[in-house]
């Protein structure tokens, strides 16, 4: 593959999985046309779709002698890939190398003393800092006080000023399609909806960025219009036949009328455009609830299915995790949901590191008390609990603000930030004993048999709620022996659940073949 010679930028998407399928990047995409439409070349390079390693990805950018290689970081993952190709610099005379994305943003002064390889690394939105440092070296300027930069200066790493944060995003331009490729037919095209989050949740880190390079501000939630956003999807109907779209947004809904008009303003037009497409998105219990008024609406405009993150069962755990929602939203977003029919997914954390053992059975008789509103879903409620529900766990990054009481209060297990994300202990021990039993009880043989027998295809009510039962009874057997180690808990379990399996209809024998 070769790119044109003498082009200013290449943007690079590093190949993470061989067989992968390649994901869409939309701020890299839009960063591609905001370069362009501000006067300079711009090629991407998606190592994933092109099925390119790294090392190749590197050696057709530097081919193409542009005056900035760009490499897109937004987790672990794609980090590590290019660990190894950057870790020393890179012989490509007056080529600079710089990479942005959530995960290098977080890490900057960590990866920038590990990868020589790499020049700088861009903080928050990237159009501002890329743009601008595109015109520093056009111009011959120093470029390493472009703002927006983390760079090395004096043998220290340092934050130049963070710029100004894009007031007006109808100024950016509809993204790139470079990389536009069928899978989009199936996984749905990507459209920018909003930036930006008002929010200060504990457990997510998207906000800290803003808040440390913008001190002054309050607010950072901003939309596109309802008709720059419905130009676009219309563009994606009639040039490439798409019909799925992915609504792009930190908070769908925003905070006030002015959000709730936005989602209003975008059905209208979808309608009044008559586009045939469908719709799906992410949002937050509270922000559904507020606004149920728009499903009918929303639903007849294509919204085919939703991810809720519903987070808790527990009010401690939700004023833990600083939502701004409670309980009671829950019940009414879910409510809705099933009112009008509508399938979605559901973001859950089961386990949090402050959980007491006796919160365990409160957060199990809430997940019992959700089955009514999983009625109209294709699969049995039983698949939810097992693919979504029970299994899950509050996941630690490093810039979560949870993660400074953490350590304040012991429980923080330290971990090197670039191999793996933080890790914590629960506080209370039998929490812990409770959930390594319950991970090994649902790898064990029987647990397979269950799986097999309840497949979603295959609706039988005496399953719908066996793995709140199968918990239930875990949490019985460690309440009554506090003492027993985690594998005789999970053998008593399982066992448990043979006997379950049995009592339902299926014989030991038919257990047994499940189970191979």
């Amino acid at each position: 593959m070769q790119l044109p010679k003498g082009i200013d930028i290449v943007l690079v998407v590093p190949l993470i999985e061989p067989t992968g399928s390649p994901v869409q990047y939309l701020d890299v995409e839009i960063l591609a046309a905001c370069v362009r439409s501000s006067g300079f070349s711009a090629a991407l390079l998606d190592g994933q779709l092109h099925g390119l390693s790294v090392a190749e990805s590197l050696e057709v950018a530097v081919q193409a002698q542009p005056a900035l290689v760009y490499w897109h970081l937004p987790g672990r993952r794609q980090y590590q890939a290019v660990a190894g190709a950057l870790a020393q610099p890179v012989d490509a005379a007056g080529i600079r190398m710089v990479a942005g994305g959530y995960f290098a943003s977080r890490h900057s002064a960590t990866i920038l003393s590990a990868m020589d390889g790499l020049d700088a690394i861009v903080h928050n939105e990237l159009e501002g800092p890329i743009t601008s440092l595109l015109r520093g070296l056009a111009r011959g300027d120093s470029w390493d006080e472009s703002p927006g930069l983390a760079v090395r200066r004096g043998g220290m790493v340092v934050h130049n000023p963070p710029g100004r944060l894009l007031e007006d995003l109808d100024a950016l331009p509809m993204a790139a399609e470079d990389l536009f490729h069928a899978g989009r037919f199936r996984s749905g095209q990507k459209v920018l909806i909003n930036r930006g989050c008002n929010s200060n949740c504990s457990y997510c880190g998207l906000q800290v960025p803003y808040r440390k390079a913008f001190t002054d501000s309050q607010g950072f939630w901003r939309s596109r219009s309802p008709r720059r956003i419905a130009d676009e999807i219309e563009v994606y109907v009639t040039r490439h036949g798409i019909e799925r779209f992915v609504f792009e947004a930190f908070v769908l809904f925003g905070y006030d009328k002015h959000g709730e008009d936005v989602i209003g303003g975008i059905v209208e037009e979808i309608e009044l455009r008559r586009l045939e497409i469908e719709i799906s998105f992410v949002t937050h219990p509270g922000a559904l609830a507020r606004n149920r008024h728009l499903l009918p609406q929303l639903r007849r405009a294509g919204l085919r299915d939703l991810y809720l993150g519903i987070d808790s069962g527990l009010e401690r755990a939700l004023r833990l995790y600083r939502v701004e929602f409670g309980i009671s939203d829950i019940y009414a977003a879910l409510d809705a949901l099933h009112y009008y029919g509508i399938p979605f997914n559901v973001g859950f954390f089961f386990f949090d590191p402050y959980m007491t053992f006796h919160e365990v059975r409160e957060q199990l008789a809430f997940l019992r008390s959700l089955r009514p509103y999983f009625g109209h879903m294709p699969q049995p409620y039983s698949f939810f609990l097992d693919q979504q529900l029970l299994g899950s766990a509050l996941h630690l990054n490093s810039e979560m603000p949870l993660v400074a009481m953490l350590a304040a209060d012991g429980l923080l297990v330290p971990t090197d930030p670039l191999a793996a994300d933080p890790a914590a202990r629960f506080a209370d021990a039998r929490t812990g004993r409770y959930y390594a039993a319950h991970r090994r009880l649902r790898r064990g043989e029987a647990f397979h048999a269950f799986r097999q027998i309840s497949a979603p295809c295959v609706r039988e009510a005496a399953f719908e709620e066996l793995p709140l039962d199968v918990a239930e009874d875990l949490w019985e057997i460690l309440a009554a022996h506090p003492e027993m180690s985690v594998d005789e808990a999970a053998a008593a379990a399982e066992e448990r659940l043979r006997q379950r399996l049995e009592d339902s209809g299926k014989s030991a024998i038919e257990i047994s073949e499940f189970a191979l």
